[in-house]
């Protein structure tokens, strides 16, 4: 973990979404967040450059949830949700 917030941006190119998108090359995904609030650099590694991206100041991520975390919460929702609310609603 980089103190500044910095996260490499191979391991935005590892997302499954990213990939979906095509983008395979750090220029591209460098080219697409420019303009947005998201902070880039670059950093020499050995004899190539990396781009690195973080949020605006270094601040925190989020914190990483479980897979499958929204599902619970719903069923969750659904379960507390009384009987009597869910049959009124239907007529």
């Amino acid at each position: 973990e980089d103190p500044d917030g910095w996260l490499d941006a191979s391991l935005i190119l590892e997302c499954n979404r990213v990939k979906t998108l095509g983008v395979k090359e750090d220029s591209e995904l460098e080219a697409a967040l420019e303009g947005s609030h998201l902070e880039t650099r670059r950093v020499q590694v050995e004899a190539a450059s990396s781009l690195q991206v973080r949020r605006p100041d270094g601040r925190a991520l989020p914190r990483l949830r479980a897979k499958g975390w929204l599902a619970e919460k719903v069923e969750r929702r659904r379960q507390a949700v009384p009987m009597e609310a869910t049959s009124a609603a239907a007529v």
